[in-house]
């Protein structure tokens, strides 16, 4: 029973004790982000104006690039990109590619309607989403509307409002791995069976 209570404050100390580090471009590999180029084009750039201007994210924009990619690879000419590979796999594919950490996703409906004071407006649901690139799980999903003045030609709204979002709620600091003490020993336990296979296949070898 002393034990385990010594355990449980080592780990409270040592919680407490730890150092917070910051995200920041430099620290965290998916503020490098890169943005989905099957994205339509008029979203496509309001999306990267504002995480350019949000000041938060380096942007890597190789949007016909990654399509050159694609094509020299011969991925479209056999069962299609999309069909070919899973998203998780696509997305750690792409950040593979690029060294990008996080890949930006993006959805919007949108349609036209009449506002209270008589102006047809075109109205769009966002929806954005950053991607670990190396794992393919979502890291923050965020939604807001926009509108725009309609006109004959299509205009896209801007995505300010919504990328806004994604800074506010994006994590300010990495999150330590808790470990309880019998994952703790677990971890131990398998170090050392690993250690003495190596040994025993060294061994093996060497006769």
């Amino acid at each position: 029973m002393k034990s385990l209570i010594l355990v449980a404050f080592l780990t409270l100390i040592t919680a407490c004790s730890s150092t917070k580090i910051r995200r920041t471009v430099e620290t965290d590999p998916q503020m490098r982000v890169f943005i989905d180029p099957t994205i339509p084009v008029g979203h496509y750039v309001q999306i990267r104006k504002a995480l350019v201007q949000s000041g938060k994210f380096e942007v890597v924009d190789r949007r016909d690039g990654f399509e050159a990619a694609v094509r020299e690879q011969d991925l479209q000419f056999r069962s299609g990109y999309t069909d070919r590979f899973s998203d998780r796999e696509k997305w750690a594919h792409i950040g593979a590619m690029y060294g990008a950490g996080g890949i930006v996703t993006a959805h919007a409906e949108c349609y036209q309607d009449k506002s209270f004071w008589g102006d047809f407006n075109r109205y769009c649901n966002q929806t954005l989403a950053i991607i670990d690139g190396r794992t393919g799980v979502v890291m923050l999903e965020v939604e807001g509307k926009n509108s725009v003045k309609w006109t004959a030609e299509w205009v896209t709204p801007d995505w300010n409002s919504v990328v806004d979002k994604v800074v506010d709620n994006y994590p300010e600091y990495f999150k330590d791995r808790i470990v309880k003490h019998p994952l703790d020993q677990y971890m131990d336990q398998s170090e050392e069976l690993a250690k003495r296979e190596r040994a025993r296949v060294m061994s093996a070898v060497q006769k």
